[in-house]
Order: structure tokens, then C-alpha cells, then sequence
């Protein structure tokens, strides 16, 4: 009998020595709230930005106390712009036991990272990719675990057909896209969805060619969402001819800067969409300017905004969550409504795309300058 109460003591004593040991490697694994980056740092201006976005998220709700009584720790891993080291970047977050993942940012490496995330239960957001497939295009409904921050090319179109008819009091568009940029072609359908006019492929009309379309067409504004070399080539060129038609754009147009691109003279009429821009009479969206400012010494563009927005969003869900379980965040994020971020009030739609203010910018002084601030559903 005093045998087998020993054997029970021991039992006893060593499962309370075992729960403890894991306990202690729980808190220890748990002390902080961890959220992951999988960043292409090969491409260095959007990626290091990205981050230093989610960076400063990370400080003001540190400031504020952390999450769930926790301070929030970022643990970044380079995918080096390759698509097999962004799904091994994934399975590294993983087993860091990392909340929420930030990233990528470009279409190939984010399609290898999300079916890791769906494998792990692990919550993702991409700040620029946009593909359809993700929103339930091929299924009847979006990934679980995956979201996307950035506004879709067709919002952008909506928002610059909106804009034209309401404050430029245009209505008959001429839309010149270029089908080989899947980006261009689905603003340029959304855009003639809004606001029917005539539609040609850049393939059909040369720079030269445009002067005889405008005098079939007779149209009273042109939509140009293509890259910004391309805008630039067709923009001299109308200028030149003495063409004072306003002339509309999308986020495309940012791939260069037209500045450089451009002579003063010719940066007039001009407007398009992007994600971000500071509008100082928006409370959050200054303060996160000002921020970033004083931390890294430059002036925020829209990686740095969605970086931190994402932190944003995280947080926001972690909070709501109450856990820092990745797929309770994920169910969390769903949830997300009118939080106000750097680029906008935030809401969340039920196939994980964002609807937020677009951006509307035009030239000042030889400058982009916020011109508008358009709130357009990417879903019908």
C-alpha cells in the first residue's frame, strides 16, 4: 500500500513537473505577439518601406501597451524573389508561432505562399497583390487565412469614372488600355462599365495614331490606365499637339515618375489613382505621416501606408480575437470594420478584398497632390 502510494506520489509529482516545463515553455514561446514578414528585400525601396510601415505599427502599439498585455515582436524573413522561398518563408513563420503574416508583395511569390498558409491555419496578408482568384473567381469563396489590403484595379476604374462625371463634369471617355497588362484591362472594363465611351487596345493606336481617333471619337476625356513610360510617350505627345483634354490614369502611372518624365508644361489635366496619398484634414493618415517622419526622416509613400496598415488590421483582430492563435485572427480579420488606417478607413469584405477611400492625384507645382478621395466597392 505505501509502495503504491509512492508510485502514485511520483506519478503526481512528475506530471506536475511536466506541466510546468510546458508551461514555461508556453510563456516562454508566448511572451510576445508575433507577427511575421515575407518581404522580397532583392526589390528594396517597396519592401524595406512595407516594413518600415508594419515597424512603426509595431512602435505606436507597443506605446500603447501591446496586445493582450504582450508587446508585439516582428520577425522578417528575406523570400530573396524566389517563389520556393516564399512558401519555405511561410513554413519558417510557422514554427516561430507567428500570429499573422505581412506579405509578399508580388503576384508569383504570394501565389506560392498561400497555399502554406492555408496548410499552417496561418493568417496572411498580401499589402499589393491583387488577383481575382483570390476573391472567389474560381471559388465559391475567398481562402480563409488570406487577405488582401490593396485596392483592386477595379475599383481604381470606378473611383476615376466617378470622379471624371462628378467633378471633371465629363461623360464621354476615351479609353486607351493595354491588354497585355491584366492590371490595365480590368481598370479600363471597370472604368467603361461606369462610364461607357470607346475602348482601343494601345496595339490599335500608335502615339501618332491617337490625333485621328480624337477627331473620330470627339471624345471630351481620355482614361489611360497604363505604365507610366507608355502615359508619358501618349501625354507629350497630346500636349504637343496642343491637346488640353484632361487625361486620367491609374496607380500604373506610378511604376515611373512621371516628374522625371515629363516637362513641367505638360504636367497639366492630369489625374489618376493610387493607393495612398496624405490628406492633412484626415486625422489617422496625418498622424501616421508625421510618425514615419520623425522616425525614418522621409515622407511615407503607399508601401510604407499598407505596411502599416496591415499592423493595423492584425492588431485590430487580435484584439477582437482575443488570442493570438493565427486562425482565430484569421476569423477575427474577417470581421474588421471602419477601422481608420494610414490610407483610409478600413473595412473588410466578406471575400477578404478591403474597401477604403481611392486616392485621386493630379500635378501642383510640378508635384503629386491630392486632388480627390473616392470610396468605391471592388464588389458590385
Amino acid at each position: 500500500m505505501n509502495c503504491t502510494k509512492r508510485t502514485v506520489l511520483l506519478l503526481f509529482s512528475f506530471l506536475a513537473l511536466l506541466a510546468a516545463s510546458a508551461y514555461f515553455h508556453y510563456e516562454q514561446t508566448h511572451a510576445t505577439v508575433r507577427i511575421g514578414i515575407n518581404l522580397n528585400f532583392t526589390d528594396a525601396t517597396a519592401a524595406v518601406h512595407t516594413e518600415q510601415g508594419i515597424e512603426l505599427a509595431a512602435d505606436m502599439i507597443n506605446e500603447s501597451g501591446g496586445l493582450l498585455g504582450k508587446p508585439v515582436k516582428l520577425i522578417t524573413v528575406d523570400n530573396k524573389n524566389s517563389a520556393d522561398m516564399a512558401g519555405t518563408a511561410m513554413e519558417v513563420l510557422s514554427l516561430r508561432h507567428v500570429s499573422a503574416v505581412v506579405g509578399p508583395n508580388e503576384k508569383a511569390l504570394a501565389d506560392s505562399a498561400v497555399p502554406v498558409a492555408e496548410a499552417e491555419k496561418l493568417a496572411l496578408i498580401s499589402p499589393a497583390v491583387t488577383p481575382a482568384s483570390w476573391r472567389g473567381a474560381e471559388s465559391p469563396r475567398p481562402y480563409p487565412h488570406v487577405f488582401q489590403l490593396a485596392l483592386t484595379p477595379v475599383q481604381e476604374g470606378r473611383a476615376m469614372a466617378a470622379y471624371a462625371q462628378a467633378k471633371l463634369h465629363k461623360k464621354h471617355p476615351l479609353i486607351i488600355y493595354d491588354s497585355r497588362n491584366e492590371a490595365s484591362a480590368a481598370a479600363a472594363l471597370a472604368y467603361n462599365e461606369s462610364a461607357p465611351g470607346s475602348v482601343t487596345d494601345i496595339k490599335a493606336v500608335s502615339c501618332e495614331d491617337i490625333f485621328t481617333l480624337l477627331e473620330n471619337e470627339k471624345p471630351d476625356v481620355i482614361y489611360l490606365p497604363v505604365p507610366g513610360k507608355t502615359a508619358a510617350a501618349y501625354i507629350t505627345n497630346l500636349r504637343r499637339g496642343h491637346h488640353d483634354l484632361p487625361v486620367l490614369g491609374s496607380s500604373l502611372w506610378t511604376t515611373d515618375d512621371l516628374t522625371a518624365l515629363l516637362p513641367p508644361a505638360c504636367l497639366t489635366n492630369l489625374f489618376y489613382s493610387d493607393q495612398y496619398a496624405n490628406d492633412p484634414l484626415y486625422t489617422a493618415g496625418e498622424t501616421f505621416a508625421e510618425r514615419y517622419y520623425e522616425k525614418y526622416g522621409l515622407l511615407p509613400d503607399k508601401y510604407a501606408a499598407l505596411g502599416y496598415d496591415a499592423g493595423v488590421l492584425i492588431a485590430a483582430a487580435i484584439k477582437t480575437a482575443g488570442s493570438i492563435n493565427s486562425s482565430a485572427v484569421a476569423a477575427a480579420l474577417a470581421s474588421v470594420r471602419n477601422l481608420p488606417g494610414a490610407a483610409g478607413v478600413m473595412t473588410v469584405c466578406s471575400d477578404h478584398g478591403i474597401d477604403r477611400a481611392v486616392h485621386i492625384l493630379s500635378f501642383w507645382q510640378g508635384e503629386p497632390a491630392l486632388s480627390d478621395r473616392q470610396t468605391i466597392s471592388h464588389k458590385q
